[in-house]
C-alpha cells in the first residue's frame, strides 16, 4: 500500500469552557434572542400549550374541509391499510420485473450456470 500526500482542514471549534463574553456573544445573535427569549410573565408549558392548540385547531380545520370536499374514493385511498396494499403490490411488482431481468439483487446469480 502506498502513501498519498493529503491535505487536512484544522478544526474550527475548541473543546474547551466558554468564557462569559463567548456565551454572550453567541447567546446576543438576534435570531436566537427573538425566538428563545421569553418575557417574566410568560412560561415555556404557556407558550407550548398554545402552540399546540393552534396546531390542532389548524389539523381539525383542514380534516373538516378535506372531508366536506374529499369524495369516496379520495377517502377510500386515505386508509391506512389501502396504502400498505399499494406499497405491497408496487415492491412485488418492482420485484418481479427486476428479476425477469436478471436484475434481482441477488448476488452470483448471473454467472452461475444451471446444470440442467
Amino acid at each position: 500500500m502506498q502513501l498519498a500526500h493529503t491535505m487536512v482542514c484544522v478544526p474550527r471549534s475548541r473543546m474547551d469552557i466558554l468564557s462569559e463574553a463567548e456565551i454572550d456573544a453567541v447567546a446576543g445573535k438576534p435570531k436566537l434572542v427573538t425566538r428563545y427569549k421569553l418575557t417574566d410573565s410568560q412560561r415555556v408549558f404557556e407558550i407550548v400549550t398554545q402552540r399546540q392548540e393552534k396546531d390542532a385547531k389548524k389539523t381539525a380545520a383542514t380534516a373538516n374541509q378535506k372531508d366536506k370536499k374529499g369524495s369516496k374514493t379520495s377517502r377510500f385511498f386515505d386508509n391506512p391499510v389501502v396504502k400498505q396494499a399499494e406499497r405491497t403490490a408496487a415492491s412485488v411488482i418492482t420485484h418481479s420485473l427486476l428479476g425477469a431481468l436478471g436484475l434481482d439483487g441477488r448476488p452470483g446469480r448471473a454467472g452461475r450456470k444451471r446444470l440442467f
